[in-house]
């Protein structure tokens, strides 16, 4: 019906929109996300399978771009929506992202003591709580290799 329309839609916007993201167009997975997102919003139905997906990549626009609050509020929306994160590897780049943004974070000299301290509440007000369910942290696998993931030596 009409809500597996739905769902198949923001399967294409994430595709699309990480594609954009692995180009470094930048602007265009924004556009791509916020597109897929309004779709979803007409819907009678908003909790679609997808969403949180999509808040996942805007979340790590944000992180490229250095707009931390907004990477955090991302992250954390797609926290809100997480019992429909169904996709293994939206779950992986969740907890990704949530690492980079705390060591974004740690090392944004730049960012002012209030915006700061605003991310730091973002993130202390619920993402802290309980990993997403069906964590990849309780099977204790290993994290599939990434081209799109930065080690560890990237923030060094």
């Amino acid at each position: 019906g009409m809500a597996s329309g739905i769902s198949a839609t923001t399967s294409f916007t994430f595709l699309l929109a990480d594609i954009r993201l692995a180009q470094g167009r930048l602007r265009d997975a924004l556009r791509t996300c916020q597109q897929g997102l309004r779709l979803v919003a007409e819907q009678d139905n908003p909790l679609t399978q997808g969403t949180a997906e999509l808040h996942v990549i805007l979340s790590e626009v944000y992180l490229e771009q250095d707009v931390l609050e907004a990477a955090a509020q991302h992250l954390l929306r797609s926290k809100e929506l997480g019992e429909v994160v169904t996709l293994q590897e939206a779950r992986h780049r969740w907890y990704v992202a949530k690492a980079r943004l705390e060591a974004a974070c740690a090392r944004a000299a730049h960012l002012g003591a209030k915006s700061r301290k605003s991310v730091a509440s973002i993130l202390a007000s619920g993402l802290d709580r309980q990993p997403l369910q069906g964590s990849l942290l309780e099977h204790d696998t290993q994290l599939p290799a990434h081209d799109n993931v930065r080690g560890p030596q990237y923030f060094h």
